[in-house]
């Protein structure tokens, strides 16, 4: 039971796997040439018969026959305690994995439908590096004449994932014991139309 077990888990994982990478974005692989993977589950297969089977083992093996046949076979205190404690902690298995599948589901779909204050659908960020650096307005020129390349613009990193900030910034009516924490993007003046972000108040450059 084992063994069809896992087969039917790495069948199942096959399956779902590339449907997986689709809703979170990454590339995970499920190697079937991979000798350490197959070693890992053949230790979980074996791990898991030995457990299920060494107590039904360790049960028959106590039984008295000659009692058996007079019908007089009584559980002891010990091992029913122990059949139930057993039962209790595969339902509470069974629990923390649904509330699991539930919280990650939520936080999935949370991810998903977040709004992000940006457009992110069809960007394409590159990491400019070297004398391209220095270039810019002539790399700019160059990657509008693309036709597929509608706006262009560039910023000292990447909206979504910035670690640059400031504590420090002040404005007219805030109050003196309030501490806000900014995140600072150094951008050119066409960043916000090229990320169609919405302007709560003000203006654009």
């Amino acid at each position: 039971m084992a063994l069809v077990s896992a087969l039917v888990a790495v069948a199942v994982v096959a399956a779902v796997l590339p449907l997986f990478n689709d809703l979170t974005g990454k590339q995970l692989i499920l190697n079937p040439y991979d000798l350490k993977l197959w070693s890992g589950i053949g230790i979980i297969i074996f791990i898991t018969g030995l457990l299920s089977g060494s107590y039904p083992a360790w049960l028959l093996s106590s039984f008295k026959i000659s009692k058996s046949l007079k019908g007089v076979i009584k559980h002891s205190l010990a091992s029913v305690l122990f059949r139930n404690a057993l039962v209790v902690f595969q339902f509470s298995l069974s629990i923390l994995l649904i509330i699991g599948t539930l919280v990650v589901s939520q936080q999935m779909d949370y991810i998903l439908s977040k709004n992000l204050g940006l457009d992110k659908e069809n960007l394409i960020f590159i990491n400019m590096k070297g004398d391209l650096a220095k270039q810019v307005d002539v790399y700019k020129t160059e990657l509008l004449k693309i036709p597929e390349v509608d706006m262009v613009t560039f910023a000292s990193g990447n909206p979504l994932s910035y670690g640059r900030s400031t504590g420090g910034a002040s404005w007219e009516g805030k109050d003196p014991n309030q501490e806000v924490e900014i995140n600072v993007l150094m951008v050119d003046i066409d960043f916000i139309q090229t990320m169609k972000m919405e302007i709560n108040q003000g203006r654009n450059f």
